[in-house]
């Protein structure tokens, strides 16, 4: 599954993913700033 997006709440989800307790606002994505996500299920 790919998952592509650029909104601001990718800054929550990838500090869940990655552990991270606090962000702040150089964590939070900048205009046009995006990521994309692959999910393999075969791991």
């Amino acid at each position: 599954m790919l998952a592509v997006s650029h909104d601001t709440l990718l800054s929550a989800f990838l500090a869940v993913m990655f552990d991270v307790v606090e962000i702040d606002w150089n964590d939070w994505p900048k205009m046009m700033e995006g990521v994309f996500l692959w999910f393999d299920d075969k791991l």
